[in-house]
């Protein structure tokens, strides 16, 4: 089976989270269907933090921002649900840094049964909003960075008030965000 017959005898829909939940979300994920034989997706991970509920997994897991490639092995019954958030969005959800999330997949200590027993898709879309709601998350911090930086001669530009080089803004605006603002080849 190819990607284009799965697509066939799945149902693959995007779906908006609340209004309270949009500031840190892009939106929830939402993959039903049926299969006869075993079809292993290959999935480029888009880089973001993502939680997942799968059928066939007792919990729920969070997915750190991918560093390649993985497969997963769908078969029966599809049914998943999931939360993609934005840059910087995982972070009021969460006390550490979202770079401790970086390439890892960990299970959560709750029952997927909370959103992947629902039936109904906006009785679903409803429960992953009263999930993440319910983890309480400490409201996004709204900041203006102003920084001054050197054009190489020596001269320095400034915009705002406060004197800060690129890279400490750059810097502290990772510490707000959890992600590295640059990265090595």
């Amino acid at each position: 089976m190819d990607a284009r017959e799965l697509f066939a005898r799945v149902r693959f829909r995007r779906r908006m989270p609340c209004s309270e939940l949009q500031p840190y979300l892009e939106h929830y994920w939402l993959i039903d269907g049926q299969l006869d034989a075993p079809y292993t997706s290959h999935v480029v991970p888009h880089p973001s933090v993502n939680i997942v509920f799968e059928r066939g997994f007792a919990q729920p897991e969070v997915a750190g921002v991918g560093l390649g490639l993985f497969s997963r092995v769908l078969d029966g019954r599809i049914r998943v649900a999931g939360v993609q958030f934005r840059p910087g969005g995982f972070r009021p959800f969460r006390a550490e840094p979202v770079s401790v999330w970086t390439g890892r997949h960990v299970r959560l200590d709750v029952p997927s049964s909370l959103v992947l027993d629902v039936e109904d898709e906006d009785e679903r879309v409803a429960a992953l909003d009263a999930f993440l709601l319910g983890s309480d998350p400490c409201p996004m911090p709204r900041r203006r960075w102003r920084w001054s930086w050197s054009n190489g001669s020596g001269t320095t530009g400034r915009s705002g008030g406060c004197r800060t080089s690129r890279g400490t803004a750059a810097w502290r605006c990772a510490r707000c965000s959890g992600c590295s603002p640059t990265t090595s080849g």
